[in-house]
C-alpha cells in the first residue's frame, strides 16, 4: 500500500511539473502578447493532471524515454545454478531492512497528515471569513443588478450585502455565490459601483470561485510541492487579470480608463486585511494593481492564431507530458543480455540452471512477489546458506556498457521460505520471508517459464 502511493504521487508530481514547466515556457515565450484569459486557462491541465488519480499510457508520452523497470539489462553470469548464490556474503542484519519498512510506513501516514491539517486550514479560513461577514451585514440591491445580469446572462441574481468587515469587493461561495461590498462603497459613484458589480459578476459567470476551490484542493493535497503553491499565487494573480480582460472586452476607451480609476481608487481604501482563498477580490496588491491598470490601457486583440497554436501546444503537452509510458512488448532475441529482464537460477531448469526471463508480465510478477511490505516478516538466513537448501535465486545488475549502474541485486528463495538479499555489503543486507500467498504467485511465475 505505501509502496503504491509512494509510486502514484511520484509519478503525479513529475507530470504535472513538466506540463506546469510548459505553462511557464509558453508564458516567458508570449509574455503580454497571450490574452489574459488563456494565460490563466492554462493552468487547467496542470491541475487536471494533479487531481486524476491515475495515469493513462500513451506512445507518444515522455516517459517512454525514461528506463522502465522491467527493462533493466544483465551481465553475463560467470557462474551457473546453485554456487551463484552460496559464495555470496552471509546475511544477517535485519534492522536495515526494518528501518526502510519503517520509513515506508511511515511517510504516507506524515502525508495525509499534512493533507489533513492544510485543509482544515483553509476550511477554517473561509467559515471564519463567511461567519464574521454574515455577523455583520445587511443586504442591498443596487438598480444597475438586474440589467448587469441580463447583460452577462445571468439567470439567477445574487445577493449583495454590504460589510465593515471587508475592505474590498469580492465574490464569495461556491455553489450560490453571494457580493461583499464594504463600507466605502456607499460614498462611490453610481459609475464606480457598476465597475465593481460587472467585475464580481464575471466572477460568478466564469466559475471562478469554483476554480478557485479546485486549486485549494491541489494546495492541500500536495502541501510539500513548493511548485504547486507557486501555481496558487499566480492563479491568484492571473484570475483577476482574466476577469479584467472579460469586462473590457466590450468597453469604449472612456470606458476602460474608468474601469482602471476604480481599481485604483479600491486599492487606495484598502486596509491590509486579507480575503481568503474561495473568495475573488475586485482589488488586490498595488503590484499586481499597476499590471492590471497597464493592461486595461494598453490592451489589444490576441490573434487567435496564437491562441489556438498556444492551445494545441497545451494539449500536445498534457498527452505527453501528463501520460505513463506505453506498455512494451518485448520478443528479444535469446543471448542478448542488454535486453533480458532477469535471470533465474535453479535447478528445476535442468542441466544449465539458469533461466533468462523475457516476459514483461511474467517479470512484473515475480518482482511483485519480492515488493518488501509488512507481509514479509524477519528470518534468520543461516539455516540456508548450504547449496542443497537453495531453490531460486533471482539476479539482476547493470548492462555491459554500465556494469556499475544497478549496483547488483539478488533476491533469492530458499525451500519455499523468501528471502530477500541485498548487496554489496553484509551488514547493511537484511533477511526476510516471503508470505505463502506471495510464494505460491511466483511458484506460478516459474510455472509459466517452465511451460515456455
Amino acid at each position: 500500500m505505501a509502496d503504491s502511493i509512494l509510486s502514484l504521487l511520484t509519478e503525479l508530481l513529475i507530470q504535472s511539473t513538466l506540463i506546469m514547466a510548459a505553462v511557464f515556457l509558453l508564458r516567458a515565450i508570449f509574455g503580454n502578447k497571450l490574452d489574459k484569459r488563456v494565460r490563466y486557462y492554462l493552468w487547467i491541465p496542470v491541475m487536471l493532471r494533479l487531481m486524476i488519480p491515475f495515469s493513462v499510457s500513451s506512445r507518444i508520452s515522455i516517459m517512454n524515454l525514461l528506463p522502465d523497470r522491467g527493462s533493466i539489462a544483465l551481465t553475463a553470469l560467470h557462474k551457473s545454478g546453485p554456487a551463484a548464490f552460496s559464495n555470496s556474503p552471509a546475511i544477517g542484519n535485519t534492522g536495515n531492512a526494518s528501518i526502510l519498512l519503517a520509513w515506508k510506513m511511515l511517510i504516507p501516514v506524515v502525508w495525509i497528515l499534512g493533507v489533513f491539517l492544510v485543509s482544515a486550514f483553509i476550511i477554517w479560513g473561509n467559515v471564519r471569513f463567511h461567519k464574521r461577514l454574515k455577523n455583520d451585514r445587511r443586504e442591498v440591491r443596487p438598480d444597475q443588478l438586474k440589467d448587469i445580469c441580463n447583460q452577462l446572462k445571468i439567470k439567477h441574481l445574487p445577493r449583495v450585502y454590504i460589510s465593515g468587515l471587508t475592505d474590498s469587493p469580492c465574490a464569495a461561495g461556491i455553489i450560490r455565490p453571494v457580493i461583499y461590498l464594504p463600507e466605502w462603497i456607499c460614498s462611490s459613484s453610481c459609475e464606480e459601483l457598476r465597475f465593481i458589480l460587472i467585475h464580481e459578476l464575471t466572477h460568478i459567470r466564469q466559475k471562478d470561485n469554483l476554480y478557485a476551490l479546485f486549486t485549494s484542493i491541489c494546495c492541500a493535497v500536495y502541501w510539500f510541492d513548493p511548485f504547486v503553491w507557486i501555481m496558487g499565487k499566480i492563479q491568484s494573480v492571473d484570475r483577476e487579470a482574466a476577469c479584467d480582460a472579460w469586462v473590457i472586452r466590450d468597453l469604449e476607451d472612456i470606458e476602460k480608463t474608468m474601469y482602471g480609476l476604480s481599481i485604483i481608487s479600491a486599492v487606495k481604501k484598502q486596509t491590509g486585511r486579507k480575503t481568503p482563498g474561495l473568495a475573488t477580490a475586485f482589488a488586490s496588491d498595488k503590484k499586481s494593481m499597476l499590471s492590471r491598470v497597464r493592461y486595461i490601457k494598453n490592451s489589444k486583440p490576441c490573434a487567435k492564431s496564437l491562441t489556438v497554436m498556444v492551445t494545441a501546444v497545451m494539449l500536445l503537452a498534457f498527452v505527453s507530458f501528463g501520460t505513463s509510458a506505453k506498455t512494451k512488448t518485448n520478443t528479444p532475441v535469446i543471448n542478448n543480455s542488454k535486453t533480458a529482464y532477469a535471470r533465474i537460477v535453479s535447478p528445476v531448469f535442468g542441466e544449465c540452471g539458469a533461466v533468462s526471463v523475457f516476459d514483461r508480465d511474467i517479470m512484473d510478477q515475480i518482482l511483485d512477489c519480492f515488493v518488501m511490505d509488512n507481509t514479509w516478516t524477519r528470518c534468520n538466513a543461516a539455516p540456508y546458506l548450504g547449496d542443497e537448501d537453495v531453490k531460486y535465486v533471482i539476479i539482476m545488475c547493470g548492462d555491459d556498457n554500465s556494469p556499475h549502474a544497478y549496483e547488483g541485486y539478488a533476491l533469492g528463495v530458499f525451500n519455499g521460505e523468501g528471502v530477500i538479499y541485498s548487496e554489496p555489503e553484509p551488514d547493511k543486507s537484511y533477511c526476510l520471508k516471503m508470505s505463502d500467498e506471495k510464494f505460491k504467485s511466483f511458484q506460478d511465475a516459474i510455472e509459466k517459464l517452465k511451460a515456455q
